[in-house]
């Protein structure tokens, strides 16, 4: 059968591929669908973050990487795929993936596959990348070395694109002051001269400069509020899932506390029950070697009896009657 594992990939990290190997591993062959939504402020390019999956996964047999745009369904038809794999990383992700699960099914009939993340990588998502890596920090860890390369340029580029934004703007008003310094004196004043057409292209192509600086700090505030958002969501989910995995480890420690107080009154019961049988069996053994001995006995002064009449009857004594030839 075939699969699809859909998602943004905004970058890849190893949470991603960590599904996507499970999901091979299932099936007979696998699509990374990468979507596109031309909604959102992605970090890359739909063409970009295509590249960056097909290298992090060249190493995967029957594992292919294919951009998504439309419906995850009819991706699906035109695919031939027979199952969607989802990777869950909190209980939260559940309620979600499950509606469109069911919608995806009612649709096309396509089963949705759901994969919980590994323990490792659970708490890794790319909007945390991409939030560390926009202040600078270290994301190595938790994706590919040719996603972490791409992630340090992108920011770098996003950065010197600011400031050469900031200096064309800078320039611009450099140029409109130095005109007005070196503009004619109006007579009796304090006003100057300046060519009308020039001074107003010069502050038009500031406005520009300035309009598109503007326009590039509010797309980052919108990008940097949604990111602060998902990730408090994340945060959240985070927390709820500690205090469920606490609460679990709680519970297994007062079961285990239980278990061995079950396990040493047990023991106690089966260490006494044991002495009683010990008791039991030696009294028996007591008692019959006791009726051993006094037959034994008995037989003993039967056999005194019986040779003291020999002796009588005889005239044989003790040593005599030892010497006798036994009867075979």
């Amino acid at each position: 059968m075939r699969a699809i594992c859909p998602g943004s990939f905004d970058p890849v990290t190893h949470g991603h591929l960590d599904v996507i190997a499970r999901a091979a591993a299932l099936f007979d062959s696998v699509v990374v669908a990468v979507g596109r939504n031309s909604a959102k402020n992605y970090l890359f390019e739909a063409e970009e973050r295509v590249r960056l999956v097909e290298e992090a996964v060249a190493d995967l047999p029957g594992v292919e990487v294919a951009a998504l745009d439309g419906l995850l369904v009819d991706f699906c038809r035109e695919q031939g795929a027979g199952a969607i794999v989802k990777g869950l990383r909190f209980a939260s992700d559940f309620d979600f993936e499950l509606q469109m699960a069911h919608m995806n099914h009612a649709l096309t009939g396509v089963e949705t596959i759901f994969l919980p993340a590994s323990s490792h990588w659970a708490t890794v998502s790319s909007t945390m990348i991409r939030e560390v890596a926009a202040y600078g920090g270290d994301v190595s860890q938790f994706v590919p070395a040719s996603v972490a390369t791409a992630i340090a340029a992108k920011v770098t580029q996003r950065r010197e694109g600011v400031a050469a934004m900031a200096d064309t703007t800078a320039t611009h008003l450099d140029a409109l002051r130095e005109m007005v310094q070196q503009a004619k004196n109006v007579p009796m004043s304090a006003s100057c001269m300046v060519n009308r057409a020039d001074a107003l292209e010069l502050i038009q192509r500031a406005r520009r400069s300035l309009d598109a600086e503007l326009a590039k700090a509010n797309k980052v505030a919108e990008t940097s509020y949604e990111t602060l958002v998902r990730a408090q969501q994340e945060a959240e989910q985070i927390i709820k899932a500690a205090e469920e995995k606490a609460e679990y480890l709680a519970g297994q420690s007062e079961v285990m506390e239980r278990a061995k107080r079950q396990a040493a009154q047990l023991e106690a019961r089966v260490t006494a029950e044991t002495e009683a049988l010990r008791r039991e069996a030696d009294a028996y053994v007591d008692t019959r070697i006791a009726g051993m001995e006094a037959g034994l006995a008995k037989t003993m002064t039967q056999i005194k009896t019986m040779r003291a009449r020999l002796a009588t009857r005889s005239g044989l004594d003790g040593g005599e009657t030892a010497a006798l030839p036994r009867v075979q």
